[in-house]
């Protein structure tokens, strides 16, 4: 049986663990959270829907528009992989998580920069040099 490389591994978690605390920082943030992104739960629903058990984060329609900017100024500021968080065509409250999130960040990422397995993958790269510079 074949397995992946453990560089490729390892900055892939690495890539991922990046984007996945960056996404808690920004959340901490906008929802002002004492105990800062440690404080922020991974697969908790981040919005109530009125319909189920409220969040506990009680984040709103306004906190996922201040959430969607944050996300876009901190890893495409000049550029427009973003733009589906603030046009609509991808409502933040749906994903709803921050390991849901995180995977959308991290397959805008992939997608605007796609290259073969085991090709150096600069989008992945660039958020990781993003977060490390904020």
């Amino acid at each position: 049986m074949e397995t992946c490389s453990s560089p490729d591994v390892t900055r892939d978690v690495d890539a991922r663990t990046t984007v996945r605390v960056a996404v808690k920082e920004i959340i901490a943030s906008v929802k002002q959270i004492e105990g800062g992104a440690d404080a922020v739960p991974d697969d908790i629903q981040l919005f109530s829907d009125g319909l189920g058990e409220p969040s506990p984060l009680d984040m709103d329609s306004l906190d996922a528009l201040d959430l969607a900017l944050a996300l876009k100024e901190r890893f495409d500021p000049d550029g427009e992989r973003f733009e589906a968080f603030l046009n609509g065509e991808v409502d933040l409250q749906e994903l709803g998580t921050v390991n849901k999130i995180t995977d959308f960040v991290l397959s805008l990422q992939l997608e605007s920069d796609f290259r073969p397995v085991g090709a150096d993958r600069p989008a992945t790269n660039a958020a990781i040099q993003a977060i490390q510079t904020h």
